[in-house]
């Protein structure tokens, strides 16, 4: 798993960010939503196209509280060590 970015629900944004950025031979594009008007109320949204995956950090303390995979073809996932 030397290559891979392991990324887990209740990562910080900031955690998130630097392990998405440190890869981007896997990660190439990224892309982030938030509302200017209310940044700490409301949700961040980071998206990755060329994995299937969008990202979903609560705005108060900016934890993963949702992980979507959009494409189950372009991403291997791992829960307890297996695939």
């Amino acid at each position: 798993m030397a290559n891979r970015c392991r990324i887990a629900l209740g990562a910080s944004l900031h955690n998130v960010l630097s392990r998405v950025k440190a890869h981007p031979q896997i990660y190439p594009a990224i892309d982030i939503a938030y509302s200017s008007a209310e940044p700490l109320n409301k949700p961040v949204t980071l998206q990755l196209p060329s994995s299937g995956l969008r990202l979903r950090f609560d705005g108060p303390d900016q934890r993963l509280r949702l992980i979507e995979v959009l494409d189950f073809s372009k991403i291997a996932l791992v829960y307890k060590n297996q695939e």
